[in-house]
C-alpha cells in the first residue's frame, strides 16, 4: 500500500472508534453559562499564547500571528468541524452567533463529547471541585486531586487552586499530626467510594517533583508551625507523597503525576525516579510525556514496568513532537502502556483535542507501518489499546 493508503485507512479506523478520555477539566453548568467565542478563546490553551482580540479590527493580526501554534490549530480545527465555518476575520461575528445558537440547548456541550469527539467516558480532574462528576455521572468519572494535601503544615496555606485540607469537614478535628495523616487517608477512602479512579497530583505547578525519603519526625517539624523553614516544608511534602503513594497502592488506584511544563524549575519526569522504584506495585500514569523533557520519559518508560505515559496535552503542545514521541514510546516500551486525555474545559476545544489525537496516532502508526515494525491488522491492535483498552485495564472502568 501506499503511504497515502496506509493513512487514510488507518485515520478512518481512528476516527470510527470510541475513546476512553483520561483528562479533561471540563466547566460546569454554572461555569459554562451563555458561552460565545470570546469564552471558548479565553477558556482555552490557546489564551496562554494570546489573550481573545476585543474588537473586529484586531481579528485579522490576531489570526495571522498565531495561526501556526498547535493550540490555535486544533481550537480552530475543532470549532470548524462543529460549527461549518472557516476561523477567518470575515466568519468570526457568524461563528460567535453559531456558538451562541448551538448552546441555548444546554443538552449540546454533552452531545458534543458523546457523539463528535466519540467518548464513553470522561475522566475528570476538576481542581476547583476534586472528586466531582460535574452532575452528570453518566458522562463523567471522576479523579481526586490531592495537591492541597502538601500544604497541611499550615491552617492558613493554599495550594494553587485555592485548596487547603482544612477546608475538609474530616480535618476539623485534627490537632496532631497523626490525626492529619488519619484524616487524609480517611477523605481519600470517601473520595473511592464516591466513585474516583485515580489519585491526582499536579504539584508541578507549584515546587519540583524530585520526592525523596523523609521520616515521619522529619515531616512532623512542620505540621500546625507558621514558622516552619523551607527544608522542613519540603520534608514534610516529601514524606505527604510518598504516604500518598502507599496509600494509591492499599486502594489500588492509579497515580497520575503533572510532568514538565509548570513551574518548569524540576518538573521533569526523572526527578520521579526515587519515588517509581519505591512502589514498583503501584501504577503511575505519567502524563504530557514530560514535554519538553520526553526523553526523560521514554527512560522511565523503559527501566520502569509500572509506569504508564499519558499523551495528553502533546499532540496540542506541539503536534510533530506527538507523532515522534507515539513511535518512540511504542518502540522502547509496548502498546499496552500508552493512554490519551484531551486535557480541556469545553467541548469546542475537546474536539480540537480529538482531532489532533486522530491526526498524530495515524501520522505515528502509518510511520511503523511503512518501516515494517507490523502490519496494518497490528497498527490498529495499538489503535485500540491507546484509544480505550489500555485505560479500561489501567483504572479499571
Amino acid at each position: 500500500m501506499k503511504t497515502d493508503d496506509i493513512r487514510s485507512e488507518l485515520h478512518r479506523y481512528i476516527s470510527g472508534s470510541r475513546i476512553i478520555n483520561t483528562h479533561s477539566h471540563h466547566l460546569s453548568d454554572k461555569q459554562y453559562e451563555n458561552p460565545d467565542l470570546h469564552f471558548i478563546l479565553t477558556n482555552s490553551y490557546s489564551s496562554w499564547m494570546c489573550k481573545p482580540p476585543e474588537d473586529k479590527d484586531s481579528v485579522r493580526g490576531y489570526l495571522l500571528a498565531n495561526r501556526c501554534n498547535s493550540y490555535f490549530r486544533w481550537l480552530f480545527a475543532g470549532l470548524e468541524a462543529l460549527y461549518g465555518l472557516d476561523v477567518k476575520a470575515e466568519n468570526i461575528y457568524e461563528i460567535d452567533r453559531r456558538i451562541r445558537e448551538a448552546h441555548r440547548d444546554k443538552r449540546f456541550q454533552h452531545s458534543v463529547l458523546k457523539n463528535e469527539c466519540g467518548y464513553d467516558r470522561v475522566f475528570l480532574d476538576k481542581y476547583d471541585d476534586p472528586g466531582s462528576d460535574n452532575g452528570y455521572p453518566e458522562i463523567f468519572t471522576p479523579v481526586y486531586r490531592i495537591n492541597r494535601y502538601f500544604f497541611g503544615y499550615d491552617r492558613e496555606a493554599r495550594d494553587h487552586n485555592g485548596n487547603s485540607p482544612f477546608d475538609l469537614p474530616g480535618f476539623n478535628n485534627v490537632k496532631t499530626f497523626d490525626d492529619y495523616m488519619d484524616a487524609m487517608k480517611e477523605d481519600i477512602a470517601k473520595a473511592k467510594a464516591r466513585g474516583a479512579v485515580a489519585l491526582k497530583n499536579a504539584n508541578a505547578y507549584e515546587r519540583d517533583i524530585a520526592y525523596r525519603k523523609a521520616t515521619r519526625k522529619q515531616a512532623a517539624r512542620a505540621f500546625n508551625n507558621q514558622g516552619a523553614t523551607d527544608a522542613e516544608i519540603r520534608d514534610f511534602q516529601d514524606f505527604i507523597m510518598f504516604e500518598l503513594t502507599a496509600v494509591a497502592r492499599d486502594f489500588e488506584l492509579p497515580f497520575e503525576i503533572h510532568t514538565g511544563l509548570g513551574k518548569l524549575d524540576g518538573s521533569g519526569p526523572i526527578g520521579l525516579r526515587e519515588l517509581i522504584a519505591a512502589f514498583p506495585d503501584v501504577a503511575f500514569d505519567l502524563f504530557h510525556a514530560g514535554y519538553p523533557w520526553t526523553g526523560d520519559m521514554l527512560g522511565l518508560l523503559h527501566n520502569f514496568l509500572n509506569t504508564h505515559v499519558n499523551i495528553v496535552w502533546l499532540p496540542m503542545i506541539s503536534t510533530r513532537e506527538a507523532k515522534e514521541f507515539i513511535v518512540r514510546a511504542l518502540e522502547i516500551s509496548s502498546a499496552n502502556r500508552i493512554c490519551w486525555g484531551s486535557d480541556t474545559w469545553t467541548s469546542e476545544e475537546s474536539m480540537g483535542a480529538v482531532l489532533a489525537l486522530r491526526h498524530v496516532l495515524a501520522a505515528a502508526l502509518t510511520e511503523m507501518v511503512e518501516d515494517g515494525a507490523f502490519d496494518m491488522e497490528y497498527a490498529k491492535h495499538i489503535a485500540d489499546r491507546i484509544l480505550r483498552e489500555n485505560a479500561i485495564e489501567l483504572y479499571g472502568v
